[in-house]
């Protein structure tokens, strides 16, 4: 008995220091994004990450812009794994690809391995601490890496950028998360005062306030989505019938 307690010890020991030195790795990594973030810059929520890619393909030696090709061809094809292996040859040869990270971060992400996409990302932030992209993506693996660690290092970048719409809205959706719809509605609701015309934050403060049965509140961010000209937002059809139950109360 008295060993098999030693084991638990020795394993809970040994998690606190992993989780310690990931969280200390990743606070010197936002200590060095801190300076880059321009607060109130538009950009869309991380949630609606779709499994398609916008990276601009650019020629250089080795022909990478043949390997990229080959590697978003496969992915189109289901053939994670071999795209994964497109991918692994370019950054063989250079470490630091930006548009090859990105894609094979993605695809670590649609595959649910997020330990694998969270290093990827920390080595481009590395790299690139400025592109806001990466960081976006970031926070969406953090997210569903692990939540405690998110929530720590989110909270102790906002404690300098408190007016960073996509951390806000990161941060209201980590609290939705964790069934803390107080706090996520105000994060999301801070985060649309920054960025009024995103679809994303509207959506999701419109849906937080359904939540908490606060159905005027949320009728008015539900009509002024569905105001929106936004091709590319798929739930207009449940935003109309939920609006449109919520005004027969």
């Amino acid at each position: 008995m008295l060993r098999i307690l030693l084991c638990v010890i020795v394993l809970l020991c040994v998690y606190v220091n992993i989780y310690a030195n990931e969280s200390l790795e990743i606070q010197k990594i936002f200590n060095n994004v801190s300076r880059y973030i321009q607060p109130n810059k538009k950009l869309d929520i991380l949630e609606r990450k779709s499994n398609k890619f916008n990276v601009k393909i650019t020629k250089t030696h080795f022909n990478v812009t043949f390997i990229l090709k080959k590697a978003k061809d496969s992915f189109k094809l289901g053939d994670n794994e071999k795209a994964i292996a497109f991918l692994k040859e370019i950054t063989t040869k250079f470490p630091y690809h930006k548009n090859a990270l990105m894609m094979l971060s993605n695809i670590y992400y649609i595959n649910q391995d997020y330990k694998q996409a969270k290093e990827i990302c920390i080595k481009l932030l590395k790299q690139y601490p400025g592109d806001t992209i990466i960081l976006e993506n970031f926070f969406t693996i953090l997210l569903k890496y692990n939540h405690n660690l998110a929530l720590e290092t989110m909270l102790e970048l906002y404690s300098r950028h408190k007016n960073y719409a996509p951390l806000l809205a990161n941060l209201g959706l980590l609290y939705v998360k964790n069934g803390d719809l107080v706090n996520a509605k105000e994060y999301m609701l801070a985060a649309v005062s920054m960025d009024y015309e995103n679809p994303f934050y509207l959506y999701n403060l419109a849906v937080i306030l359904d939540k908490l049965h606060d159905l005027e509140n949320a009728a008015v961010f539900y009509e002024k989505l569905l105001n929106q000209e936004v091709t590319d937002f798929n739930q207009r059809q449940q935003v109309e019938a939920r609006l449109q139950s919520i005004k027969l109360r």
